[in-house]
């Protein structure tokens, strides 16, 4: 393939878009730098881009030239093909994008139409859970007279939040996602998680992971005060590891931030105390997506994914305290390293 440098210099920017059906909407754009030397080999670009219900019959991927006009080409993706392994190639030359389809699979799938392109679709998801028509509950739901203590000086019955998930974390082992605008008493509903937890166990042991350090300290003052009559041990992480490991094995609730729990549970396989976690909390999940505070939303999906891998097969009620905008990995995902 011919590359009149004197034309093209040593390299070509181009813009690969992703466009709806309706070609209105770019769903995904990126640069794609081609260089010279590397111009007749072939390129892989992956990417992300959303799927909406009902399916549309075609997404558009344009691969467009940054500096010469009438230089780009258009590709449509068929969702109703999806099993032909090919690969889009885009190279430059004499002023104009060129493609072209190679097949990995089959003489048959480099005959396939363009439309006919390999997709990895997301699985079918249940819908959310659906919201049942109940009548708050009272805190005698809760069917122990210690445990009503606790919130009877506070609320007669619990809200239409609680009541919606109070089955799940306070009657069942099952794995809970709770989303929800903030203040309306999810804090609460991780404590059903908790009594569930000494309902099951007396001695069972809880982690709490806290983004900030300050609402460390502020969770821990409000449930020693709370859970102060049932005489649970609580305390916080203090970053170092072998008094953290003695503070983990002595108490039944401890609270930490992401990066102190990093320290803990990197050798978690070596680790009995670790180990034996048996209720794993994760307060404000939506910054794993954060932009202002990536760095702590890398660590936070990072352990978080940790901590579920090194209880799986144990009693694992894992309630999330977060905002509806949230990631969450369920104990079969991959565990961290």
């Amino acid at each position: 393939m011919g590359w009149p440098s004197q034309v093209h210099g040593v390299a070509e920017q181009f813009w690969i878009l992703v466009e709806d059906v309706d070609q209105e909407v770019v769903l995904h754009h990126e640069p794609f730098l081609l260089r010279k030397k590397f111009a007749g080999e072939e390129h892989i670009v992956n990417f992300v881009v959303p799927v909406y219900e009902p399916l549309p019959p075609a997404y558009y991927i344009k691969v467009v030239s940054d500096r010469w006009l009438h230089s780009g080409t258009t590709l449509p993706v068929s969702f109703k093909v999806r099993f032909l392994e090919r690969r889009l190639v885009a190279g430059f030359g004499a002023g104009h994008a060129t493609q072209r389809c190679t097949d990995a699979a089959s003489a048959k799938a480099a005959s396939a139409p363009p439309h006919a392109q390999h997709l990895i679709l997301p699985e079918k998801v249940p819908p959310h859970t659906e919201l049942l028509d109940l009548q708050p509950l009272p805190i005698t739901a809760l069917r122990n007279p210690q445990y009503e203590a606790i919130y009877r000086s506070r609320y007669p019955h619990f809200n239409p939040v609680q009541t919606q998930v109070f089955n799940s974390l306070y009657n069942t082992d099952d794995n809970v996602f709770v989303g929800a605008r903030a203040g309306c008493g999810k804090t609460v509903c991780a404590e059903f998680a908790l009594l569930r937890l000494w309902n099951q166990n007396e001695n069972g042991r809880c982690v709490v992971i806290e983004p900030y350090k300050a609402v460390v300290e502020e969770r821990l003052a409000d449930w020693k005060a709370k859970f102060a009559p049932l005489g649970k041990a609580m305390a916080a992480l203090t970053g170092e590891t072998t008094a953290d490991l003695k503070i983990l094995e002595r108490n039944s609730v401890v609270i930490c931030t992401p990066a102190q729990w990093d320290m803990l549970s990197r050798r978690w396989k070596q680790r009995k105390n670790v180990q034996n976690v048996d209720l794993f909390i994760v307060d404000e999940m939506h910054l794993i997506g954060g932009t202002v505070v990536r760095r702590r939303g890398c660590a936070l999906s990072c352990k978080g994914s940790r901590g579920w891998g090194s209880i799986v097969g144990r009693l694992t009620p894992g309630s999330s305290l977060g905002c509806p905008n949230t990631a969450w990995a369920p104990p079969h995902a991959a565990r961290a390293p």
